[in-house]
């Protein structure tokens, strides 16, 4: 199997969704072509950028929606075949 992305096993409580605002604060941009996302699933109060880092999108699986968080941080990656 050919995917787009390497899946990290052992790191369960979400998933990496490809989009950040890195680029410029409160505008999160697909990580592959720069469009913002066609739907968006934020928790309450998210995308925050606590304490000025998290500048990365994920979907966080226990409470059922979007979070800004560190790119840093160890989670899976959501991978398309090809």
């Amino acid at each position: 199997i050919n995917t787009s992305c390497l899946i990290i096993e052992g790191y369960v409580f979400g998933v990496w969704l490809g989009f950040s605002d890195v680029q410029r604060e409160g505008h999160m941009v697909s990580i592959s072509n720069r469009k913002r996302p066609g739907y968006a699933n934020w928790m309450r109060g998210e995308p925050n950028d606590s304490g000025g880092n998290e500048d990365c999108a994920m979907y966080w699986k226990d409470r059922k929606g979007w979070n800004d968080s560190p790119c840093s941080t160890k989670i899976n990656f959501v991978c398309t075949k090809k």
